[in-house]
């Protein structure tokens, strides 16, 4: 079967949905090989990192959209014209981004990584949400198959959107760290000037992450611990930029590699993960792969990750992200208890389970 795939949003490195858009190339093509698979993307200056263009060797095919991806989004979203197959040729099948939902005769399948444009409105930029708004019309029209990334979205499918159940499939997004050695992790210190010992969060610094809350709770907590904190700026941060957190104890890195994440989070003494809604949630996972203890948000898809293996509380309440800092800060050994329970919960996200749901799906939509 052909199956045409977009992968526009791997352009976008150090993003979730980049993330997600990585795996999802790589899962098809290790755990489902058997169909022929044209992925495509849209960009006049934008690259593709080069772990995706080495993947795609025939029988499949890259095709490059020579458009910016804002004409598309006009064309597909707003006026709904141009079929997918105009540069695809015939498909069996097509997998949309989070971003656009293109005309086509063929069958759809599209992943809703969250609803935060209709939870929480006022922490995305007003374009996001008016895309996301026109997308998702399109999705309930006339999608065939819904994945989503955590029974929390699910459940908001239902809810907000009232989406059929028997159209959502939750499959859980793959998590694959880099183990870094004890040599890398002291580089990365020192490329940084971090001192030990301290705590780490990560994400684009945005108002859904929440950091404004983090900050000033970690202010109060006064605990021994420095807070590190990196991810590149987003939208919405003219109050940070305004009212930056001085304190010698917080620490800002902006962007940072893959490879010196994963030395960040081996070298902390705990993740805090403050977001105010997530549908999945990488750097909580991430961490646990990696043996960093988790302390984070009881809300959405955070919740059902964390619960039971690291420690929550209530983003909106600075008192309670308070209390679980001075929790697991002075905790050394409920501390260690954690990082053994997140290893063990890690390794259900797998590229395998995630490649072979994805596979089974095409199964039951191609028969």
């Amino acid at each position: 079967m052909k199956i045409a795939v977009d992968i526009s949003q791997a352009m976008y490195e150090g993003t979730g949905v980049g993330r997600y858009t990585s795996y999802l190339v790589e899962g098809l093509v290790r755990y489902a090989p058997t169909h022929e698979y044209i992925f495509f993307f849209s960009a006049l200056r934008g690259k593709l990192p080069k772990k995706i263009e080495q993947l795609i060797r025939p029988p499949h095919r890259l095709v490059k959209v020579p458009l910016p991806p804002t004409i598309l989004e006009f064309l597909w979203n707003h006026v709904h014209i141009l079929p997918i197959e105009t540069f695809t040729g015939n498909i069996d099948l097509v997998i949309t981004s989070d971003w656009t939902f293109p005309p086509t005769k063929a069958k759809t399948m599209t992943t809703i990584h969250d609803l935060v444009v209709y939870r929480y409105p006022e922490t995305s930029h007003p374009r996001i949400v008016s895309t996301q708004k026109k997308r998702l019309s399109y999705v309930l029209k006339k999608c065939d198959c819904i994945i989503v990334d955590s029974r929390s979205t699910k459940e908001d499918c239902i809810e907000i959107l009232s989406v059929p159940e028997k159209k959502i499939h939750v499959i859980y997004p793959p998590v694959e760290v880099k183990k870094p050695s004890k040599k890398m992790i002291d580089s990365v210190l020192d490329k940084y000037h971090i001192h030990k010992p301290y705590i780490f969060t990560s994400g684009k610094i945005e108002p859904r992450k929440n950091f404004d809350r983090l900050f000033k709770a970690f202010k109060e907590a006064r605990i021994p611990q420095l807070l590190i904190v990196a991810g590149p700026k987003g939208w919405g941060t003219e109050n940070l930029e305004k009212n930056p957190p001085i304190s010698r104890d917080i620490q800002m890195l902006g962007y940072v590699s893959d490879e010196d994440l994963y030395a960040l989070y081996a070298g902390a003494d705990f993740l805090v993960f403050p977001s105010l809604y997530e549908g999945f949630g990488y750097p909580a996972v991430e961490a646990m792969a990696l043996g960093c203890p988790v302390v984070g948000s009881s809300t959405s898809s955070l919740g059902e990750i964390i619960e039971g293996v690291g420690i929550t509380f209530n983003p909106n309440d600075e008192k309670d992200i308070t209390r679980a800092l001075r929790q697991v800060s002075s905790d050394v050994v409920l501390r260690k208890q954690l990082s053994e329970k997140g290893i063990k919960k890690s390794k259900e996200f797998s590229l395998e389970k995630f490649g072979m749901s994805v596979k089974h799906l095409f199964d039951i939509l191609l028969i």
